[in-house]
């Protein structure tokens, strides 16, 4: 009983209906609650992930590893994929490498259903991740290939998107579009998931072919209907191309647009995302620069305010926690948080920023 109320849950994730799917898991555990097995976190990992919920999609899939060891099996790397996935969505880009190694290593050579094509996929996120869009395009175009061959067209969807993306970030306008195109034929089938991700893809697709207006009107269209079907994950991806959009046609709404993103992202826990928007609206001027400035101050906590101020102030690791009775690890994790909240990447530049961001030393 519990494993069909899990497979149910994802078909309906997949089909648009993230909050039943979600409570279908709620349902899978209460059937199954003395010994979970491990395959309903790994599922309850996907649904939060387009809910919008990354952290708590992080801690299914660490349930999941603790339920089974993931090493060695086709069915469960799956999981490792899964957590690779999340791990670098979230700004932990070393956990996400050992995380994908293992299901590489797994996966070499051998293929299981929808499962095998997640390493793939993942590999090729990660490689854009790091800049190599080429090596992105070619990792994620094996996986829909492969999901298009044993006609699993709703996995292949989330794959064809973030080719869209790649792609049109790169200017390869040929894959945008046929990324694009093939969205269109999979949305054919309905559903409340499928048409507004093919949206995206066709938004992606115009932007990359010099159609700015197109490709906001497109991105507009796919926030609308995903956010009103609670999938805030990719709201906020179509939220962000649509600032990208305007920034072309209209400045002051593209930066409007990007703090919108940069505030999704956030409420998402992709920290990943989140620093790209910052980052973009950093090179916006001004008022693009206040607005990345006051976005990231706001969401920072008052222990990461005060890690933040010591920082600047010159302080080492060692001697801040020292100052605020905490340890070096625990601050390193703070930076850490703190550097993907401001858009920065170094303690120079945080700094160099401390004015602009309002820093105060702590008074203990």
């Amino acid at each position: 009983v519990a494993w069909a109320l899990s497979e149910r849950s994802l078909m309906l994730g997949l089909a648009g209906k993230v909050e039943e799917a979600l409570s279908s898991l709620d349902s899978a555990l209460d059937a199954d609650r003395l010994a979970p097995d491990a395959h309903l976190y790994e599922n309850q990992a996907v649904c939060l992930w387009f809910a919008g919920r990354l952290e708590e999609a992080l801690g299914a899939v660490e349930k999941a590893a603790v339920r089974r060891p993931m090493c060695g099996s086709l069915r469960r790397a799956w999981a490792a994929a899964v957590g690779a996935r999340l791990h670098a969505e979230v700004g932990m880009r070393g956990r996400a490498g050992s995380a994908i190694e293992l299901a590489r290593v797994t996966y070499e050579g051998r293929e299981l259903l929808v499962w095998s094509h997640w390493a793939a996929w993942t590999a090729g996120f990660l490689a854009w991740t790091e800049g190599n869009t080429g090596r992105a395009c070619e990792l994620m175009e094996r996986a829909a290939a492969w999901l298009q061959r044993i006609g699993a067209p709703a996995c292949e969807a989330l794959v064809q998107v973030d080719i869209a993306q790649v792609a049109g970030e790169a200017g390869r306008t040929e894959f945008a579009l046929a990324a694009a195109d093939r969205l269109e034929e999979i949305a054919a089938a309905g559903g409340r998931l499928l048409p507004p991700l093919a949206r995206l893809g066709r938004a992606w697709a115009a932007l990359a072919c010099g159609e700015p207006q197109a490709a906001a009107r497109a991105a507009d269209e796919a926030a609308r209907k995903l956010s009103s079907a609670g999938y805030r994950f990719y709201q906020a991806c179509a939220l962000e191309l649509q600032g990208r959009a305007l920034e072309e046609v209209a400045g002051g709404k593209g930066i409007d647009a990007l703090s919108a993103a940069a505030e999704a992202y956030e409420a998402c826990g992709a920290a990943w995302r989140r620093e790209g928007v910052l980052s973009r609206l950093g090179q916006l001027g001004s008022r693009g620069r206040r607005a990345a400035a006051s976005r990231g101050v706001a969401t920072l906590t008052g222990r990461e305010q005060d890690v933040a101020a010591l920082a600047a102030a010159g302080h080492t690791a060692r001697e801040i926690g020292e100052r605020l009775f905490i340890s070096r690890r625990t601050v390193e994790t703070h930076l850490a948080r703190v550097y993907a909240k401001l858009g920065v990447r170094s303690k120079r530049e945080l700094a160099r920023r401390a004015e602009e961001f309002s820093l105060t030393r702590p008074a203990t």
